[in-house]
């Protein structure tokens, strides 16, 4: 009977020690689990991804600007230049424009004398009439 109680008890250690074996693996698996970062701070991962997002639409926003200060630039130049062409800023200077009906007048073989002619000016309009034409302009520009 003592050997049966003593066979109890030895029995009884050994499975106090085996639960206590696997309860102590368990634990060290779970403090090593814990000690993962993703574990120890899983929004971590997140706040990288949210910065680097932040970050794009910040350089996106810095580059769609710039761009556009660049895109205006050049507009403001383009139009100087179209503006500075007009033949509104080109009467501003002094100059006229003649017209024979609706055709520009760019050259004096267009007209000949006795034709009716339109003279625009920076601040109005002149009928005219041919008297005589000079073609030495046009044998002038022919030799260049």
């Amino acid at each position: 009977a003592n050997a049966a109680a003593a066979a109890v008890r030895a029995s009884r250690q050994r499975a106090r020690n085996a639960i206590s074996n696997a309860v102590a693996a368990q634990a060290a698996s779970l403090a090593e689990l814990r000690a993962r970062p993703v574990l120890r701070d899983p929004v971590a991962a997140v706040d990288v991804h949210a910065q680097r997002l932040a970050d794009l639409r910040a350089r996106l926003s810095r580059g769609t600007a710039l761009r556009r200060d660049q895109e205006a630039e050049r507009i403001n130049a383009l139009l100087t230049r179209v503006r500075a062409l007009s033949p509104k800023a080109t009467l501003a200077r002094g100059y006229a424009i003649l017209a024979l009906g609706e055709e520009t007048v760019t050259s004096v073989g267009q007209i000949d004398p006795g034709d009716e002619i339109s003279g625009y000016l920076r601040d109005g309009l002149l009928k005219l009439s041919v008297i005589s034409k000079d073609n030495q302009g046009e044998a002038d520009a022919s030799q260049t």
